[in-house]
């Protein structure tokens, strides 16, 4: 009887293990916490703006926990007006008032990941600087990063070098630097 109940109390200990191993697995495999800082340019320019607000396009350095990688994008928020805090105008990305970004995240080998911007609020302080902050999805991959998905938030300020306001829409030109972090949902160990 004693073995019996000791074999048992065995094999229950060994599923219970197994199945422990598995999750803990699992769990390396399945979330990678990320951490990233950037810098880069971008330009504001007259391209999908039926309603005045111009469109911008970027790229910048990325370094963190994914290494390091180059980053593009095509922004377009949606323009709230001049504000008590932001008197050159705070900019949105949200389902309320629209605008979108699309980003690309591309690494030396030639893999991608592909990020939307969920919300952003942007204040412009009306002399140059700016400062913001998004939340956002991966929603697509090629390469060792096929099935990822997840989310970021990150933050970021900068400051526009060049402006002209006579162009219609105005056009400009400035830098950016920022931080975030992210969780990715991975579906192979290839990370």
């Amino acid at each position: 009887m004693f073995r019996r109940t000791a074999w048992i109390i065995g094999v229950i200990a060994g599923l219970f293990l197994i199945v422990s191993l598995h999750s803990a697995a699992e769990g390396r495999r399945g979330h990678k916490h990320i951490k990233f800082t950037f810098g880069g340019t971008y330009l504001v320019f007259p391209i999908l703006n039926p309603d005045g607000v111009a469109t911008s396009w970027f790229t910048s350095e990325t370094s963190g926990t994914l290494g390091t990688y180059r980053a593009q994008g095509v922004n377009k928020p949606a323009s709230l007006g001049p504000s008590t805090e932001c008197p050159g105008g705070v900019l949105v990305i949200d389902a309320q008032n629209g605008g979108f970004a699309i980003n690309i995240d591309t690494f030396p080998n030639g893999d991608q990941i592909y990020r939307k911007v969920s919300t952003r609020t942007e204040c412009v302080d009306g002399q140059g600087g700016f400062t913001g902050s998004d939340t956002g999805v991966f929603i697509g991959w090629t390469g060792k990063f096929e099935g990822v998905s997840g989310t970021y938030e990150l933050t970021f300020a900068g400051f526009t070098q060049f402006f002209d306001p006579s162009a219609n829409p105005p056009q400009e030109f400035g830098s950016f630097t920022g931080s975030g972090t992210g969780i990715l949902l991975l579906m192979h160990d290839d990370d």
